[in-house]
């Protein structure tokens, strides 16, 4: 057995990701999912327009607000509440430019490697 207690301030963010992203996996043996700790300034994306094809996607708001972009609709997510999107279903993710704080949150999906860019010519 194992067990962890992992401060994610003590995560260095992955490269090459829009905004912090602190993956748990990176400090502990987690290999079924991916839990990490999101961070953005006003203004800063968290991810592009992308979707999951095996995977859901699930946040959890602990600070500030999340904005998630779908292409059809916009969805405003306060602190305290989850925002759930299945799989195949495209979104971008981003703390609003007229944020008034940043945007903390946990993010959980089951598989770290199923991420694709999309952009609206994929539907047509």
């Amino acid at each position: 057995m194992s067990y962890h207690v992992v401060e994610p301030e003590s995560i260095e963010p992955r490269d090459g990701i829009p905004g912090a992203h602190r993956y748990l996996n990176d400090a502990v043996d987690l290999e079924e999912m991916a839990i990490q700790v999101i961070e953005a300034e006003p203004g800063e994306d968290v991810a592009p327009f992308h979707y999951h094809a095996e995977s859901d996607e699930v946040f959890y708001v602990l600070e500030g607000t999340l904005t998630a972009e779908v292409p059809d609709d916009e969805f405003t997510v306060e602190a305290g509440n989850w925002f759930f999107i299945n799989s195949e279903n495209p979104l971008h993710v981003f703390n609003a430019a007229d944020a008034t704080e940043p945007l903390r949150a946990l993010l959980i999906n089951l598989d770290v490697d199923d991420f694709t860019l999309w952009s609206a010519d994929d539907d047509e």
